[in-house]
């Protein structure tokens, strides 16, 4: 298992937060309940594949087309993962990335613009660009069309939030 920093899902436990709790007059009983339930998110793991895990279990990926990236944000818009102080991460990293574009993912809306930051903090500049130029043409299209993500219609996001129930059985990798 490898650990960034102190990594916790968006939740950076440093001076800062400390620093904030303090000014915000959270009482100590309060933090001390923040601490512990800190130190039970796990850590960052590279799975099988050699990809960033998004659980804390190496699952199949049950729909790998699927847009988000949460379990990225170590990379931007945090720090946690960089080229330069974590570098097995870092390509664990670039392994999800790629697989999610591999099945489609990140490739109109809103996704062309995060997927754009994650490669440029990867140092791959041409990949961000990519998904920069591609931005204006997916924007333009009418809601029907782009039918993605927060752009999406209501009947549209609700087809697909019913065919998606049905297909949302993961499976462990042995």
């Amino acid at each position: 298992m490898i650990k960034a920093d102190r990594w916790k899902l968006g939740a950076r436990h440093d001076s800062r937060s400390d620093s904030a709790l303090w000014l915000l007059g959270v009482d100590a009983a309060c933090r001390a309940k923040l601490e512990n339930a800190l130190k039970r998110i796990p850590s960052l793991k590279i799975g099988e594949n050699g990809h960033l895990q998004e659980w804390s279990v190496d699952y199949e990926e049950a729909n790998p087309n699927c847009v988000h990236v949460s379990h990225l944000l170590a990379i931007f818009p945090e720090d946690e993962i960089t080229l330069r102080g974590t570098l097995k991460l870092a390509a664990a990293a670039r392994v999800s990335l790629e697989q999610r574009e591999e099945h489609g993912a990140g490739m109109k809306d809103f996704p062309l613009a995060w997927y754009a930051n994650l490669w440029a903090r990867l140092d791959e500049g041409n990949r961000a660009n990519q998904h920069i130029q591609n931005l204006p043409a997916t924007l333009s299209q009418p809601r029907s069309q782009a039918a993605s993500g927060v752009f999406a219609s209501n009947r549209t996001r609700d087809i697909r939030s019913s065919s998606s129930k049905r297909s949302k059985k993961l499976r462990r990798v042995s």
